[in-house]
């Protein structure tokens, strides 16, 4: 049943959702609605795009901001908020701080940032800081930041933010045509037999509500392919290259783990495997590199340095790579 809101929810297309009809986005955010209730809250004007009434079948584009002036019961489960739970002036300003000291690059269509490990980069109910929600708020009203790609919370990295909604279709596209060259780094338990090598294993969603996991198991499985190279190794971890072809969920971290060689700190899929000797590890998985030509036809090349608690595990079990340069081409 409807119910009343006093303020507006505020949702953001994500790339997953470029093209998608209106009324099926709204459907999958939130599944307790009724088919007779939406199409009286799109006819009431209730939910806007970008400000402005929109109809049950226009189609949505990556970036594009959806206000809504409803609610329904359940409905706060499953709909991606943008708006953070309330946090301390500090615990804010300190995020944004670390905002600012994480640019690489910036331009007037795009930035490019190192993502924190654990900051989320879209908002929701149970995240109190999100990566867009922090860059709307230093951009004030100079410009709108879009998403056009994920990393997962506890993944640090490389990660490009467009300023403009055509920028925003434009870099989707290349994700989306497999375009851009994405190389992660990871800290992995175990020894692969060889050097290089190629993960050709189909992902899906497997699990229930709320502990979905991506397996090659899944009735829904959909190509997922995955390079690696196998760049140090003490006999105990081994640091590899993955440059993966596809773009699932979680690929890396599923792929690695049903390969037998769990990423360091990922217990989701590698269980106990992933935590040696009961020791608690951080997630180390790195968006290391990401290239591709932009809207103005330049090519850009981008690394991120990493993170201190992988350098730490490096360091601990002499495992060495040639620092990445801080800033691009």
């Amino acid at each position: 049943m409807e119910k009343k809101s006093s303020s507006p929810n505020i949702l953001v297309v994500s790339p997953d959702a470029e093209d998608s009809r209106l009324d099926k986005f709204l459907r999958l955010q939130f599944p307790a609605l009724s088919f007779g209730t939406l199409q009286k809250v799109l006819r009431q004007s209730k939910v806007r795009v970008n400000g402005k009434r929109a109809k049950a079948d226009a189609r949505l584009h990556v970036g594009d901001t959806l206000t809504l002036y409803f609610s329904v019961e359940g409905a706060e489960v499953n709909a991606q908020k943008t708006a953070p739970k309330k946090v301390s002036a500090a615990v804010r300003e300190g995020a944004l701080r670390e905002i600012e000291s994480a640019f690489l690059f910036e331009n007037e269509a795009f930035f490019v940032l190192n993502k924190p490990a654990g900051l989320a980069v879209q908002g929701g109910v149970a995240t109190r800081v999100s990566l867009d929600a922090l860059l709307r708020e230093r951009g004030g009203s100079a410009y709108e930041p879009r998403l056009t790609h994920r990393l997962d919370q506890d993944t640090s990295g490389v990660i490009v933010v467009a300023k403009t909604k055509e920028t925003a279709i434009y870099l989707t596209n290349l994700f989306k045509e497999r375009h851009v060259k994405k190389t992660y780094l990871a800290l992995v338990v175990g020894v692969p037999a060889h050097k290089k090598g190629t993960w050709n294993l189909p992902l899906g969603k497997a699990g229930g509500e709320g502990k979905e996991k991506m397996s090659s198991n899944a009735e829904d499985a959909k190509e997922a392919i995955t390079h690696y190279e196998l760049l140090a190794t003490d006999g105990t971890f081994s640091l590899l290259r993955l440059s993966p072809e596809t773009g699932r969920k979680h690929q890396l971290r599923a792929h690695c783990a049903e390969a037998g060689f769990p990423i360091l700190g990922d217990g989701k899929y590698g269980g106990r495997k992933a935590h040696p000797e009961g020791r608690r590890y951080a997630l180390c998985l790195h968006a290391w590199r990401l290239a591709f030509t932009d809207a103005t036809g330049e090519a850009r090349a981008f690394e991120a340095p990493l993170p201190v608690p992988m350098l730490q595990v490096m360091d601990d079990h002499h495992l060495t790579l040639e620092t990445p340069s801080r800033r691009t081409s």
